[in-house]
């Protein structure tokens, strides 16, 4: 870790379709994982933060949401920013605004609503915008009170002179929910509205947007590329050869739904740079076929299309750790010169999911009948021309074909789930590597035991402090910084626990040392101010307080100042305070379960994590 800063990290594993138990304990052991053993900064979407079961089940854990928000504030978990996108309100707004309406969809994952149930997106939208918590009821079973202003604002919305008959029948169906079956999931969406005020409540560090000229690539033209790319070899890349086969099926799918038209303006569905729309047309296609291999084929498509969308969302992240090279990448300045026309040859322009006018100014360009190329199309072309230098890219393919077979063994049985308006719940139990969850009584409202990391120890570990940030870009990718970040941080984190030893043990020693020089400081004292015993005593006593608080001050500053004078890889083994007396033992003890917990407990589990990722 050069000069001793942290990196930035995107996580895959905290998608928002992954909803499953064995799902979502792996974003939370990721997410975990890169904190506190190799000290990195997670870098979360919006997507993620607002509408995943793992991030969602961390944010509504009352026993970790503090330490979570907190790591949120530090900084060691950020939110990228994207587009207009800067708070939980904005993106909510956009997303609630794309479900209802216009050229795009979007499916929640974790709300339980459906997109179709527009006036409840609505309320919900309008509640986090205002930050109104009172809208929708926390409680299961609300007096009815507490429900007068979700059913006024409901009543409100029935007398709307715009409103249609459907969207009438909509608050009607929905008002009779909330009277007589409150419990069934308005409770889950009024925890959904509190996570979230409370999240933006506690100012989380935003992540700068990234530029948009650097945005190399985005989903549309990765996944523009790998179907019309018909170059790339599957086997060379050391995918087995039944998913080989099963990879082109996919392919040939997504290339017949390239063509579907969808959406308001009936736009072909190669031109939609939006997830949600090719995840629902492969749910249409799967309920007109039949059997388990066509199933299977969808399946594939469906990780085909969400592992481009994980590609492109790490992109939009500035500064992150990459698992490939990316230095022959062009920035999308909206200019192009001859070469960059000529990239491509004939064929391979006419397979390119380009708009038809934009490929014919291109084909005027290439043949010199044309004089300029619209800005917007430049930076369309120079994507494309990106993500194809990518599928040509050794280490990209590598890359690729590793996230493929790890998407397809650990998340393939969950794909091509349907919009449903039911919450999955889990019981948390946090994880102590002797609990198993045959053995715990799950409540019957719930799916099943998750076991979670303990937040408050990943709080500990990062001292409480924000991390060190670097406004470069790294030189390497993620693989070849771990030989040196995971030794750099251990440094840093034995530093902490070093210095806060020191402290424990130097207060401890003092404190003895004053207990055993009592009587000859009484007597100092009492020959110094000619006093007698008992009032010698009592200045003593108050000497002895003074001492150990002005001990508190001033032995951090001279730590402090010692550590000025060292690298800044090392100054961590300088840095401790003096606790408080009161608060001694409970440091002390606090310690030693932290290293028994990190050394003994949860390494198994971090072996049981890295096995997973080693088998994808």
């Amino acid at each position: 870790m050069a000069c001793g800063h942290n990196d930035f990290v995107f996580l895959q594993e905290a998608d928002s379709v992954r909803r499953s138990i064995r799902e979502i304990e792996l974003g939370q052991w990721a997410i975990f994982t890169e904190v506190v053993w190799y000290g990195h900064i997670v870098v979360l979407s919006f997507n993620q933060i607002t509408d995943s079961y793992t991030l969602m089940s961390m944010l509504m854990n009352p026993t970790s949401m503090d330490a979570v928000l907190e790591l949120f504030r530090l900084g060691w978990l950020q939110v990228n920013a994207y587009g207009s996108n800067y708070t939980m309100a904005d993106y909510i707004s956009n997303a609630i605004s794309r479900a209802t309406g216009g050229e795009g969809s979007f499916l929640f994952s974790w709300l339980p609503v459906k997109k179709e149930e527009t006036a409840l997106l609505e309320l919900i939208q309008q509640s986090i915008s205002s930050s109104n918590t009172a809208v929708f009821s926390r409680n299961r079973y609300p007096s009815s009170d507490k429900l007068s202003i979700l059913k006024s604002k409901i009543k409100q919305m029935k007398k709307d002179s715009q409103a249609t008959d459907s969207k009438k029948r909509e608050l009607n169906n929905l008002e009779r929910e909330v009277t007589q079956n409150y419990g069934r999931r308005m409770h889950n969406i009024g925890e959904f509205v509190f996570a979230m005020v409370q999240l933006s409540a506690s100012s989380p560090v935003i992540h700068p947007p990234k530029a948009e000229s650097k945005i190399h690539y985005d989903y549309q033209s990765l996944l523009g590329i790998m179907l019309s790319d018909s170059s790339i070899n599957w086997d060379e890349l050391g995918i087995p050869r039944p998913l080989h086969s099963l990879i082109e099926n996919a392919l040939e799918q997504l290339r017949g739904l390239s063509d579907q038209t969808i959406g308001v303006s009936r736009a072909p569905l190669k031109y939609h740079n939006n997830r949600t729309d090719w995840t629902t047309a492969l749910i249409q296609l799967e309920n007109k076929l039949y059997g388990s291999q066509n199933r299977d084929c969808l399946k594939m498509a469906n990780a085909l299309i969400d592992l481009c969308y994980h590609y492109s969302l790490e992109e939009t992240v500035s500064h992150v750790l990459k698992h490939f090279e990316v230095q022959k990448l062009k920035d999308v300045t909206g200019t192009l010169s001859e070469d960059d026309i000529s990239y491509f040859k004939e064929d391979i322009i006419r397979k390119l999911f380009v708009c038809r006018e934009a490929r014919k100014i291109i084909y005027a360009k290439n043949f010199g009948t044309a004089t300029a190329i619209p800005q917007d199309i430049s930076k369309l072309w120079l994507r494309y021309m990106n993500a194809s230098k990518l599928f040509h890219s050794k280490s990209f393919l590598e890359d690729f074909a590793h996230r493929l077979i790890e998407v397809w063994t650990i998340h393939s049985e969950y794909f091509l789930a349907i919009d449903t308006d039911r919450l999955l719940k889990y019981y948390p139990v946090r994880y102590r590597n002797l609990l198993d969850y045959r053995v715990i009584d799950c409540p019957e409202s719930n799916e099943g035991i998750l076991h979670i990391p303990n937040w408050k120890l990943a709080l500990r570990v990062v001292g409480g402090q924000p991390p060190r940030i670097s406004q470069e870009s790294p030189k390497a990718m993620y693989e070849e910084r771990m030989k040196n970040t995971r030794s750099t941080w251990f440094k840093r984190c034995l530093g902490r626990c070093f210095g806060k030893l020191l402290g424990l043990m130097f207060s401890f020693v003092f404190i003895l040392f004053l207990a055993f020089s009592e009587t000859l400081l009484d007597k100092f004292i009492s020959l110094l101010f000619y006093l007698h015993s008992e009032n010698s005593f009592l200045i003593s006593a108050l000497f002895t307080s003074a001492s150990i608080s002005l001990m508190a001050i001033l032995i951090p500053i001279l730590f402090k100042w010692i550590s000025g004078f060292m690298d800044s890889s090392n100054q961590d083994l300088f840095h401790f305070k003096i606790p408080d007396i009161l608060d001694f033992y409970k440091e002390f003890v606090r310690f030693i379960c932290d290293r028994f917990t990190l050394g003994i407990l949860y390494r198994k589990k971090y072996r049981s994590y890295h096995r997973e990722q080693n088998s994808k």
